[in-house]
């Protein structure tokens, strides 16, 4: 997707449309219907084919979005690839210090 959607430019106009949409309940309806097209007259261009779906989040609900899946996501890893990404949370959280792990979970340290 291009990135384009997460700049700055986008989030300031999307917060611009929302303020408007709870001001203007008839903005609010037709932002729902014609989303690109209320991009375009505050003057940003969503990228060529995008398609935007506009849901209205009512209390107590919670709107998830689906992605769509990854380029890749069904092919096999490796274990040696698997190897060079697994991690682990460093000496602090779960162990001690470098010389000595007992194993047992450590609470995190304080910020002074």
């Amino acid at each position: 997707m291009d990135n384009q959607i997460y700049s700055d430019a986008f989030w300031e106009v999307y917060a611009e449309i929302l303020v408007e949409c709870w001001s203007d309940e008839e903005f609010k309806e037709r932002f729902k219907r014609e989303p690109e097209t209320v991009f375009k007259e505050w003057e940003f261009d969503l990228p060529e084919g995008l398609k935007v779906s506009v849901m209205e989040q009512g209390e107590g609900v919670l709107p998830i979005s689906l992605p769509p899946k990854p380029q890749g996501f069904d092919q096999e890893i490796a274990e040696e690839d698997l190897d060079a990404v697994a991690g682990g949370l460093i000496g602090g959280v779960f162990g001690g210090s470098d010389d000595e792990d007992d194993g047992q979970p450590r609470p995190p340290p304080t910020c002074k």
